[in-house]
């Protein structure tokens, strides 16, 4: 709070204040300037006043930093009742977070489910056909050393603000198509107690 008013009255004496000031009961004349002066834009050259504010706060992380709209999942399972509006868009209840990743980093869609609040966050990824790893070293361990990775990344979450007692990670690993066009198997992996390292997933 401190560090707001004391931002706040920096930017007073600065001016910018009363012409973009916003008008909820005019939402169509809201200024796009007082969000920019307010919390700032990706790639703009004037500090806004949360970033302002950032700078005194860095004396608790020197690498602190801004970065805008992260946490888009590409599917939220939710029910509940409505804490707002209508049609679950703001659902009392979060059952699950979803990733889908299709390229050949999951540790982007597993950071977005370690911040997400929810009892199950399941990540969905692939791994080389065994075909695909026949004298590729690499290959052959990549997948054990990914799910290491993610294991990792939530250990490092962790130490700074865990999960909540209870919450599940599955993580779904299919195989790449084969050159005939064959879909391949899945495996999985969970935070289960020996659950961490993939196997078969019964089909």
């Amino acid at each position: 709070m401190k560090a707001f008013a004391e931002t706040w009255n920096e930017q007073r004496k600065l001016g910018g204040i009363a012409e973009h000031w916003p008008n909820p009961e005019d939402p169509e004349k809201i200024s796009p300037q007082w969000k920019i002066l307010m919390i700032g834009k990706a790639g703009s050259p004037s500090p806004s006043i949360l970033g302002k504010m950032l700078e005194k706060f860095r004396v608790l992380d020197t690498k602190m930093k801004f970065r805008y709209e992260l946490y888009t999942v590409d599917v939220a399972i939710v029910g509940g009742t409505d804490t707002f509006q209508k049609d679950l868009r703001y659902p009392s209840s979060v059952y699950a977070v979803i990733e889908h990743e299709m390229n050949w980093y999951p540790e982007e869609e597993m950071w977005k489910l370690l911040h997400w609040r929810c009892p199950l966050k399941v990540l969905i990824t692939y791994d080389y056909t065994e075909d695909q790893k026949k004298g590729r070293p690499s290959r052959q361990t990549w997948l054990d050393k990914k799910i290491e990775t993610l294991w990792q990344m939530r250990d490092a979450v962790d130490g700074f603000q865990g999960d909540e007692q209870g919450t599940n990670y599955l993580f779904l690993i299919g195989e790449t198509k084969y050159p005939d066009g064959q879909v391949g198997g899945w495996r999985y992996a969970s935070s289960e107690p020996d659950g961490r390292r993939p196997r078969s997933l019964p089909l």
